[in-house]
């Protein structure tokens, strides 16, 4: 007998978790928007002095909670859980903006104080040239519903250990295919929230584009698919800038070691007041350097394939292939998520789904 169960989060405990984390949003919104004006209004040749300032006062707030001016104790949050989610993901959104004002690399939209305002104060990929349509909102809304299921399913999956084997190897690239489906689809539910909270006012486009399922190589994986929010900006900021003086190759290398440098700062903040995971410097910065060198090789790798005057392969093995290229390291990114109880953070705002099995009675 199979039995399936959909459980609705219970409503004071999304409520309690939700309150929170809505206000250090709007209280990052606020504090955005005074940025922007300030940094607007700058001279450009000192545009570079933001770069170190806003990192440095979103360390110094994580890092002291208590003081003074830190933005938790402004608002009377404590540091841990959603909220930190928020705040985190602003501090590496001002970062990136800095980086782009500094870099004088902007998108072109971006021509007025008011859309530098929205620019600035928004951790989505604004849609200028668009319009929102009743479709989008559905769209939206369908791929909402989907992610928060698949988090459900894998969140179980995670949980119940469900898939086991005598091969240690084995083990490890089914548990890091777990964890990076779960990030994957966390961000993708995290992302199309905030997205559904901007449509009445823009278009927005996805942040990522289902890279663990669709993904047809490396280079697309983390150049089409995986947080795009990130790639974009910095594909602007250090990658076409550097690609006409070191070349494509070395430029890829240095999008990747920003990216790391981006992510050590990103897992700092998250797990600094987090007693449940502790935070080594230098292992999700092995694991995008990894992946750069994967990325520099790719090319010469499927040109000596089709040398080899093999057919080509389908896009279900190319997927598979891709994934599996990073999955024996994928922990050093994946397991502070799961050990700092960020799975179980995001879980919260989605149903429960449980399949389960009854063993039936044997015929005679």
């Amino acid at each position: 007998m199979h039995t399936l169960t959909i459980d609705l989060p219970d409503y004071a405990n999304l409520l309690m978790h939700l309150t929170p984390m809505i206000n250090m949003a709007l209280f990052c919104i606020f504090a955005s928007v005074l940025f922007a004006i300030l940094i607007f209004f700058t001279p450009s040749r000192l545009h570079f002095v933001y770069c170190f300032l806003l990192p440095a006062y979103t360390v110094h707030s994580a890092t002291l909670a208590q003081s003074r001016w830190s933005m938790f104790r402004l608002v009377d949050i404590k540091p841990e859980g959603l909220p930190m989610m928020v705040w985190t993901a602003y501090g590496v959104l001002w970062t990136l903006r800095c980086a782009e004002v500094a870099s004088r690399t902007l998108p072109h939209q971006v021509n007025c104080l008011s859309r530098f305002i929205l620019y600035f104060s928004n951790a989505q990929i604004l849609d200028f040239d668009s319009k929102v349509t009743s479709n989008f909102m559905v769209s939206l809304l369908k791929e909402c519903l989907f992610s928060a299921s698949i988090i459900s399913i894998f969140k179980n999956l995670l949980k119940n250990d469900a898939f086991t084997s005598s091969i240690p190897l084995i083990n490890l690239l089914l548990h890091n295919l777990i964890c990076a489906v779960l990030t994957q689809e966390i961000l993708t539910f995290m992302s199309c929230l905030w997205r559904l909270a901007l449509s009445p006012f823009i278009a927005t486009k996805p942040m990522m584009k289902k890279p663990m399922f669709l993904s047809q190589g490396i280079r697309e994986f983390w150049g089409k698919r995986w947080n795009l929010l990130v790639h974009d900006s910095l594909k602007r900021s250090v990658h076409s800038p550097l690609k006409g003086v070191v070349g494509v190759a070395s430029s890829y290398l240095a999008v990747f070691f920003a990216s790391a440098v981006l992510h050590e700062y990103f897992f700092y903040l998250i797990l600094v007041n987090n007693s449940a995971a502790s935070y080594v410097p230098g292992k999700v910065s092995v694991f995008f350097l990894w992946n750069g060198v994967l990325c520099a090789l790719e090319p010469h790798v499927v040109d000596f394939y089709r040398r080899t005057g093999l057919p080509p392969m389908p896009h279900v093995i190319v997927t598979a292939f891709t994934v599996l290229s990073a999955l024996p390291l994928g922990g050093l990114f994946t397991d502070d998520w799961r050990d700092g109880g960020l799975f179980d953070d995001v879980a919260v705002l989605t149903p429960t789904i449980r399949f389960t099995v009854a063993a039936g009675r044997k015929g005679r």
